[in-house]
Formats: C-alpha cells, structure tokens, sequence
C-alpha cells in the first residue's frame, strides 16, 4: 500500500503544472474621466482625483493630484484655510467636494495681493495715477498704471474695448466731471474717464471685458467712473497712491488680469489670484494649457 501510494505521489509532481494569466493579471483599475477644459480631463482613479492630459488609460504618475477641500466649522481655523472667495454682496461659504472647489471666507490675516493661496474676488486696489500737483484736476493730463498688468492704460484699436498697454509713462488719463470744477477729484465722487482718445464706459461685448468707448460724454449716464479704497469717502485722492477703479453701472471694480481673448481687463468678482497674479476665472484652464498661468493652480479651480 504504502508503495502505491509513493508512486501516485510521483506521477502527480510528475505533471507540468501551469498558472493561468487571469491569475497574475492585476486588479482592474476604476477610472472614470471628464473634460475639464481644452487638453485637460479630470479623472478619478481608484477613489481619487487627478488632472491629467488625456482619458485613455490615464496613469496616475502622469497626472496631477487635485486636492479635496475639507470643511472648516471653526471660524478660527480659516487663518489656515488657503482657499478663499468673495461676491459682491460679501456673502461666504465653505464647501467640501471631491472635486476642487474654491470657496470660503475672507480672514484679515490674509494678505491677499501676495498670498500663496487662491483667492477668488478680492484682489488689492490695482491702480496707481502718477502725474503732477496735490490731486486729480479737470484739464490736466495724468498716467493710470495697473498693478497687475505692470503697464500704463492706453487706447488700442482692437475687437471689444479699445484700450491696451504701454511700458512707459504717457499722459493719457484725464477725467471729467458732469459739473466741472477747480478742486480735485474725490473719493467715490463720479466723473467720465478718458484714456488717449476716448471715454471708456460698460457696454455688452461679443469679446472681452464688458466695455467700449465713445469719442465723446454725450449722455449724462457716461459719466460712470469712481475711485475707492482711496480713504474717507470726499477726501481727495492722492496721486502715486493704490486705488481701486469702479465702475458705476455695474458697481464692480476693474483690475488687470490675464485672460485669452481682448484687453487685459477684468472685473474683480471674476478674477482668480495667484501669487499676487490675477487670472479670469473663466480662462484660468486654458490659461494654465497654454503656459500662461503656473500649473500648481490648477487644483484649487472649480
């Protein structure tokens, strides 16, 4: 018995045993994709966000991990929160998704022109009028730098507004009141500006910012212009000082920015900033596609 039992024993080792590849094959991936902008998919892969330049079999090395927003309960805990937003009417909220959402509040011990972090609609007073004299007078002719954009506001013949960039000084910025006066012009005191060779006011475009300009004030409505966050509403404004450029029809300010299509002109409420950079929000993929704006951005967009 004992010796039949070795001989089954050796013909079993004797057979080729073979494993099949089903058994090697690895676990199968869970990937599902969505287009976040020309070039761009967000893709979740095994329960996780990326970014990634295609949808094919996507490789997780290849893609760039999207952050998850947790939700902040404490208000306390908002000075470490990156994320910031705001409308214009103030209004706050804080969100969690899977996907990237910026939201959140405002904390005073953000500095928000600098910041490391996102921040969407609060960007600092982006222009500076540098000229002669104690203020801004009817009659005389001044420079508009912006901040962002590190040029001086001019006319430009183009699609949308006609309004450009020059590297250097150029006295091109002139405002006027409805009733003129001697004294300078105020804090939040309205007034029609004018930039070279015409008076940019709100209008509806096909491309670009929302502006257009006329050759001449020939409706009351045109004089739609102010400056705040310039001090005490009355107070005159100061030259070679930040200012904020509002416009009166839409109440909401003008900021440069990088955007795609027209001048780099944006309102405030619609602008994402970055490194002290603004961005629109609308083209801030695309903008990151084309090398225009830093990568590390692009998981903090919505």
């Amino acid at each position: 018995m004992k010796k039949n039992i070795l001989s089954a024993i050796s013909f079993l080792l004797a057979i080729p045993f073979h494993v099949s590849a089903a058994d090697n094959a690895p676990t199968p991936t869970k990937t599902s994709c969505e287009v976040a902008s020309v070039g761009t998919w967000y893709c979740t892969i095994d329960g996780k966000g990326y970014y990634c330049g295609t949808d094919k079999d996507p490789d997780p090395k290849n893609c760039l991990p999207a952050k998850k927003i947790e939700p902040v309960t404490n208000i306390n805990q908002m000075i470490f929160t990156p994320i910031v937003t705001v409308n214009n009417s103030g209004d706050t909220s804080v969100n969690s998704t899977d996907k990237p959402l910026v939201t959140g509040i405002v904390n005073p011990a953000f500095n928000l022109g600098g910041s490391l972090w996102p921040v969407i609609g609060a960007p600092q007073p982006g222009w500076i009028i540098t000229g002669g004299g104690v203020g801004v007078l009817e009659g005389y002719r001044y420079n508009l730098y912006n901040t962002d954009q590190n040029a001086y506001l001019r006319f430009q013949d183009r699609a949308g507004v006609n309004l450009g960039w020059s590297n250097a000084p150029n006295g091109f910025m002139a405002v006027k009141r409805q009733y003129p006066s001697n004294r300078p012009i105020t804090c939040e005191e309205p007034f029609g500006l004018f930039i070279e060779k015409e008076w940019p006011m709100y209008e509806k475009q096909t491309f670009g910012i929302n502006l257009s300009t006329r050759t001449r004030l020939a409706d009351t409505s045109w004089y739609q212009w102010r400056f705040t966050k310039c001090g005490v509403p009355g107070s005159v404004v100061q030259l070679n000082k930040p200012v904020a450029l509002v416009n009166n029809r839409t109440n909401s300010e003008v900021v440069g920015c990088e955007r795609l299509v027209g001048v780099n002109l944006c309102w405030a409420e619609d602008v994402i900033t970055f490194k002290g950079k603004n961005y629109r929000l609308a083209d801030a993929r695309n903008l990151v596609a084309k090398g225009m704006a830093a990568v590390e951005l692009l998981p903090y967009l919505p």
